[in-house]
């Protein structure tokens, strides 16, 4: 189950482009809204940033948020849309804890 999480916060924004929303799990939004994690352009890519020292995660599978600091953010093979950019830095600069 994924939601419509908007990158760029639609209160500031008004923005409903495709291009300023991640599918994110519930969890995954909600950790994002509140900054605890973002992402940036790397290359053609886009990497994942952790808060990590804002917060202490665990899973009962052992998976935790902050391995996945520095890694690309994922984007199933077949999705057509990448986030824009300069809505990705507004997060950055706006709402990002790091």
């Amino acid at each position: 189950m994924v939601e419509a999480a908007h990158i760029h916060q639609h209160a500031d924004s008004g923005n409903d482009d495709p291009r300023n929303g991640l599918a994110l799990t519930p969890d995954a939004h909600w950790l994002f809204d509140r900054g605890l994690w973002t992402a940036e352009p790397c290359g053609g890519e886009f990497v994942v940033l952790v808060a990590g020292e804002h917060f202490k995660d665990a899973s009962p599978d052992g998976r935790s948020l902050c391995d996945r600091h520095e890694k690309p953010l994922f984007f199933h093979r077949d999705a057509g849309l990448r986030p824009e950019p300069r809505h990705l830095a507004w997060h950055l600069r706006n709402r990002f804890l790091g």
